[in-house]
């Protein structure tokens, strides 16, 4: 993951004056790779500083019949293709398989840094008429998102992700580990084509488990540390906790990857292709103090948006 303090040389100013400059406009940086304790302060001061935008996001309605939903203690939730709203499963799946068949995969995998895992298509190549945008944007999956995150959320992010699962020694993402956005986050996926064992399935330990992990390891949230051996995360919790997501194509993966400790991509004997898409709170680390600028997914902005719209993506409090 990109980040923000980076001394490498981005613009004009001295590294000092960058990082007075980062320190004001998205203080966040500072504690993203910080204690877990660092990291609440900064959620909570965060939360009681943007007091509108808490008062206006974070007061959802008591009452719900919304069957798209994440247990707390859980910390993700699976639908199957007929549970995800409007027939989108089937929609998203053709979709993006049509799009595939105009992609050199093999080709995009002698450019990459990171063999492992491809960014085969970007949200640029879906509009706000395609089943991808109607699928990330859909009122109940977003209700079902903010009630988890007790905050309408902001949609950030969408890909589709190839996993060759070709043999090779496990690094990154391939390692057990916790991201960094937000205290709490909801990253979907949606299976492009089945998954099973042989596809190097993604694969999380629930957010409970995960705790006693963060406690009893004294887990450190900070680049050299962030990423763990299966052996200490199974010395803590039973392995047969972990929880494998596979299923037919067009399942449905709601996922707090803040908070579950999780890997994928390693090894198997066929590639996996998923389509993803985040939701972050304005509170987030990455965010800017004024998170309205962040102006994520921008070429889905224009004039026509709904109020609505215009709140996923953070244009409006």
């Amino acid at each position: 993951m990109h980040d923000t303090l980076n001394v490498k040389k981005k613009s004009g100013l001295p590294v000092p004056l960058r990082k007075v400059k980062t320190a004001i406009t998205n203080p966040g940086a500072f504690f993203r790779y910080r204690s877990n304790a660092e990291r609440s302060f900064y959620s909570a001061f965060s939360r009681f500083a943007h007091f509108k935008t808490r008062a206006a996001r974070c007061d959802l309605p008591a009452n719900s019949n919304n069957h798209i939903s994440i247990n707390d203690e859980d910390g993700y939730a699976v639908f199957t293709p007929d549970q995800v709203p409007d027939a989108l499963a089937a929609a998203v799946v053709q979709e993006i398989t049509e799009k595939l068949a105009h992609i050199d995969i093999e080709e995009t995998l002698k450019s990459t840094h990171k063999p492992y895992l491809l960014n085969v298509i970007t949200a640029k190549e879906f509009s706000r008429e395609s089943a991808v945008y109607k699928l990330a944007t859909h009122p109940k999956i977003v209700e079902g998102v903010a009630r988890y995150l007790n905050c309408f959320p902001i949609l950030t992010s969408i890909s589709v992700l190839y996993s060759p699962n070709a043999a090779g020694q496990e690094t990154g993402s391939q390692k057990y580990h916790l991201d960094h956005e937000d205290q709490r986050q909801i990253k979907g996926f949606m299976f492009i084509k089945d998954v099973g064992k042989k596809h190097g399935p993604f694969t999380l330990i629930s957010a409970r488990d995960s705790e006693d992990v963060q406690k009893k390891s004294n887990y450190k949230m900070t680049r050299d540390n962030k990423r763990v051996d299966d052996e200490m995360v199974y010395n803590i919790v039973d392995k047969d906790r972990a929880v494998s997501m596979t299923g037919d194509a067009g399942t449905m993966a709601l996922i707090d990857a803040s908070r579950c400790f999780h890997y994928g991509s390693r090894e198997g004997t066929e590639p996996r292709i998923m389509l993803t898409f985040q939701y972050l709170t304005p509170f987030a680390y990455v965010m800017p103090w004024n998170w309205k600028r962040k102006r994520a997914l921008s070429h889905f902005h224009d004039k026509d948006m709904s109020s609505y719209e215009r709140k996923l993506f953070g244009l409006d409090v």
